[in-house]
């Protein structure tokens, strides 16, 4: 994404009340982003992927001249989380009120338990691995409910936006 200021939404974004977007944000198709969520790409730019969402009060934002924010395809990210300079792969899956820091990465199908705290450079590749603390560390393999929450979320929310957020770009 170039340096310019420019925020371009995809087709079918939906954004609540109170969505705050600045500067240099990429958001796909089918995303939808809940009801006070900060995206500050003022000082590096966000890139959203396809069918995410992005839950109430969270906050996302880069670093300046050393990480963006990068999130996949069908990405969930719960209430109250900070994701600051790192990048969540597809399927990737953070949950409530965890933080996510500077240069960390979190691979495809990745679990990061509520109220986690992933530090700076962390990463974590494994897919299929549940994550969780302060600091957070691999505690084990996902069971195969959880796999299936992590593809189920994405179209839940989907259907979510479509019965509570309007249409906020259709291209």
């Amino acid at each position: 994404m170039e340096k310019e200021k420019k925020i371009k939404l995809g087709r079918e974004v939906r954004l609540g009340q109170n969505v705050v977007i600045t500067e240099r944000v990429m958001i796909g198709d089918y995303t939808s982003v809940w009801h006070n969520v900060v995206l500050r790409g003022d000082v590096s730019p966000i890139i959203i992927g396809e069918n995410c969402n992005i839950q109430d009060n969270t906050v996302l934002h880069g670093q300046l001249d050393q990480w963006d924010v990068i999130l996949g395809d069908r990405v969930s990210v719960g209430h109250s989380c900070i994701l600051h300079g790192c990048e969540l792969s597809d399927e990737s899956f953070i949950g409530m009120g965890s933080i996510i820091m500077n240069g960390c990465y979190i691979g495809t199908r990745v679990m990061v338990a509520a109220g986690s705290l992933v530090p700076q450079g962390s990463r974590f590749t494994e897919p299929n691995k549940l994550v969780m603390g302060r600091p957070a560390k691999v505690v084990r393999d996902l069971k195969q409910n959880e796999i299936d929450m992590i593809t189920d979320t994405p179209k839940r929310y989907l259907k979510y936006a479509n019965q509570w957020l309007p249409v906020t770009h259709d291209s």
